[in-house]
């Protein structure tokens, strides 16, 4: 198998690589900030989202509410 073909491959996609690390690095920050934000928001007891919190179970519909 000749390698210098390949190589040449390596070179090329080189720049893309430089461009995409970067902006995947920060990527992968910003999730992890989120999932914190998340976590602390969930221990704090507030749920500023708007959504249900999982971990509660739902309330029951009573007649009055139908």
């Amino acid at each position: 198998m000749e390698a210098a073909p390949l190589q040449e491959v390596d070179i090329w996609l080189e720049r893309f690589r430089q461009f995409w690390s970067q902006r995947l690095d920060a990527l992968a920050t910003e999730l992890v900030r989120g999932k914190r934000e998340r976590r602390e928001q969930r221990d704090n007891g507030a749920n500023t989202a708007g959504t249900p919190d999982r971990r509660q179970e739902p309330k029951p519909v009573s007649e009055e509410d139908t």
